[in-house]
């Protein structure tokens, strides 16, 4: 459970980094802001995505918010 909470924490640690940069980006020198959605193309190794990683895609987050409604409904 800890490590789970770290995993979280580090991920939103390197989300507000990221959106930190793009911030000072916008507000100092817009016209250099970095494309992260180039990066994130070339760096999963594929530009489109398949039907099928969709309908999963879609499952595993219908499972997690389940998963976080009768988490929340636990502790109510």
């Amino acid at each position: 459970m800890i490590d789970g909470k770290n995993d979280e924490v580090q991920a939103r640690r390197v989300l507000q980094q990221e959106l930190a940069v793009l911030f000072s980006h916008a507000v100092h020198s817009p016209k250099t802001i970095p494309d992260f959605t180039k990066a994130g193309a070339e760096h999963s190794g594929k530009t489109k995505r398949d039907k099928k990683s969709d309908a999963q895609a879609v499952e595993q987050l219908r499972a997690s918010l389940m998963s976080l409604h009768f988490h929340n409904q636990r502790g109510a």
